[in-house]
């Protein structure tokens, strides 16, 4: 069996990237191999594919349950996949996107109904920085005057990758009979049935390469529970193809498994082209207890759609990347989060090298005038040098402003949960038409939301749990405004918030009970119709109780104030006397 280029050791984690098509998605797209006959299973994968035009970077990591020695993941690959295309990627990256865009809760609370003024969210809300910034590095220096330092200056623009501490020996092999195969494999202790043999080779045929990554189980992560935790394998290609090997996943099913599939474009979301596509209601109301419960709430009401539609493709979350939800979980992906996820494969195929450094045009009056102030208490040595310094900082700030720019998306969550009854076919997917649902304000007394979707001009989706609390504080004015739901009373500012998610689903408990016990919306499609119940309620007593703390939110959506540009030029200059390191830049 030939080998295509030197086998090389690349850091990360999972296995073996998945597969490429056109506008394509798959579950887990290969087969585990051991020295044993251990079972070996996959209960759940996460797969991104940042697409554009005709190049698609594939991101694959799974979470694998067997016995901790020596394995291998095979999986076919398209033919102009090189080991220079591979890379492995930290699987924080991924359970980024997991976080980012999980279904969530969210609590409104009425205005005080005497209060005048426009009814402020959490998302809106706008805090002038003080400090560099949360993603500034330490050696920022502290805000000058009346400006403060914006995140372009300080914000890694560099992939990140796991090259020499990997898990994984990535090698590629030409097409081959399945008894080459297996004489490959066992020649290394590697044991596959025939069935997997054979339909690797069905897979081969199509693809022409087969990616082996050998784990090495003393480089792999380690969970408490004794398993392995593994990242992510990404490589990209420019080969077209209608569909791909979803089935092949199915020989290391545990019985049931999920996927969850993350599509980056440009500008469009995605759905299944060959499966039927599904919206649970949204914005349902529940009870406030639903906030510690929001996972196990959340697959029933999964469960309790797809028992209607067992071949139902779930979209779970469109937004675009700069945002993410109303709440935000955390602060948007990062530019290097994008990069490490295929955006700096796209800078390479598709910008120019000239447009990756664009002109910073002409400085204004009130931009040079703050410059020169800036020099007033500098000698002629040092003024000569900052102006050198300070046009090179500006070339410097409109390269990173324009590839921020640039690195824009639209993240389409869909997921799926199957066995094989339900996986007859593999999944292709399709660009199709934006939506939004999932937000908006409640509305009347009771706090209505519409729990559909519809079409939009702009991709705005989520899967959001809601409660409404009334306000009980007495009105000291003769005409109150009531029923303007709006962010948390500022008596409960000095308590820590979190917005409460619906993570890691396939560990969590199914029981469709909870439905009855927890929702407040009438779900006819479901066959639910709780009885009407006031908004809630709350005193003094719980607003200071642990049901309503929990972490802070490191970004929730708030944004730090940006100031001139000029003032930006001199943050940089400063950088640039401390020694900025370059590496993570």
């Amino acid at each position: 069996m030939r080998f295509e280029g030197r086998a090389r050791r690349i850091g990360g984690s999972l296995l073996v990237a998945g597969l490429l098509l056109q506008a394509p998605a798959w579950c887990f797209p290969g087969v585990i191999v051991g020295k044993d006959d251990s079972p070996r299973k996959v209960h759940t994968t996460h797969e991104v594919m940042m697409l554009k035009d005709d190049v698609s970077v594939i991101t694959v990591m799974v979470d694998y349950d067997g016995p901790i020695n020596s394995f291998a993941v095979l999986m076919p690959v398209p033919a102009d996949v090189t080991l220079e295309r591979v890379q492995a990627v930290k699987r924080e990256f991924l359970s980024r996107l997991e976080q980012l865009s999980a279904p969530r809760y969210h609590a409104f609370y009425e205005k005080d109904p005497c209060e005048p003024g426009q009814v402020e969210q959490d998302w809106d809300v706008r805090y002038e920085a003080n400090e560099p910034g949360f993603l500034a590095p330490s050696f920022m220096p502290p805000p000058e005057r009346n400006w403060t330092v914006s995140n372009e200056i300080g914000i890694a623009t560099k992939p990140v990758f796991k090259r020499n501490e990997s898990e994984f020996h990535f090698q590629l092999l030409q097409y081959q009979e399945p008894v080459a195969l297996e004489a490959w494999l066992l020649a290394r202790g590697y044991r596959a049935s025939p069935e997997a043999l054979s339909t690797l080779a069905r897979g081969l045929e199509a693809r022409k390469k087969l990616l082996v990554a050998e784990v090495n189980t003393e480089r792999a992560e380690l969970l408490g529970n004794g398993g392995l935790q593994l990242g992510g394998i990404r490589y990209f290609t420019r080969e077209s193809a209608s569909k791909i090997d979803t089935t092949l996943g199915l020989l290391n099913s545990a019985g049931v498994q999920d996927l969850f599939l993350y599509v980056l474009h440009p500008s469009q979301r995605y759905q299944a082209r060959n499966y039927q596509n599904v919206f649970l209601p949204s914005n349902v109301g529940v009870e406030s207890s639903a906030e510690e419960r929001v996972a196990p709430l959340y697959n029933a009401l999964f469960d309790a759609k797809l028992a209607k539609v067992p071949e139902g493709f779930v979209t779970e979350f469109v937004w675009p990347t700069y945002g993410c939800g109303e709440p935000c979980p955390n602060a948007p992906l990062t530019l290097y989060e994008l990069m490490s996820l295929g955006g700096d494969v796209m800078e390479a195929q598709f910008v120019p090298k000239g447009a990756r450094f664009p002109d910073p045009g002409p400085e204004s009056n009130e931009e040079k005038q703050e410059f020169e102030l800036h020099l007033l208490d500098k000698s002629p040595i040092e003024r000569a040098k900052a102006r050198i310094e300070h046009q090179q900082d500006r070339k410097e700030l409109a390269r990173r402003r324009a590839l921020i720019a640039r690195q824009r998306y639209v993240m389409t969550r869909l997921h799926y949960r199957y066995d094989r009854n339900t996986l007859p076919r593999d999944i292709e997917l399709a660009a199709t038409d934006p939506i939004q649902g999932g937000i908006g304000i409640p509305q009347g007394s009771q706090g209505s939301l519409f729990t559909g979707t519809q079409p939009a001009r702009e991709n705005r989706f989520q899967m959001r749990f809601v409660s409404v609390f009334a306000w009980t504080k007495g009105f000291q004015c003769s005409a109150p405004a009531r029923w303007r739901w709006g962010r948390r009373w500022k008596s409960l500012d000095a308590v820590r918030r979190k917005v409460w998610l619906a993570e890691d689903l396939p560990r969590n408990g199914r029981d469709k009970s909870i439905l009855a016990q927890l929702i407040r919306t009438p779900l006819a499609e479901l066959g639910l119709a709780p009885a009407p119940t006031p908004p809630h309620t709350i005193t003094a007593a719980q607003a200071s109780s642990t049901k309503h703390s929990g972490c802070a939110l490191a970004g929730s959506g708030n944004t730090s104030k940006t100031t001139t540009f000029s003032a930006l030029l001199i943050a940089l200059s400063a950088m640039r006397r401390r020694r900025r390191p370059t590496a993570s830049t």
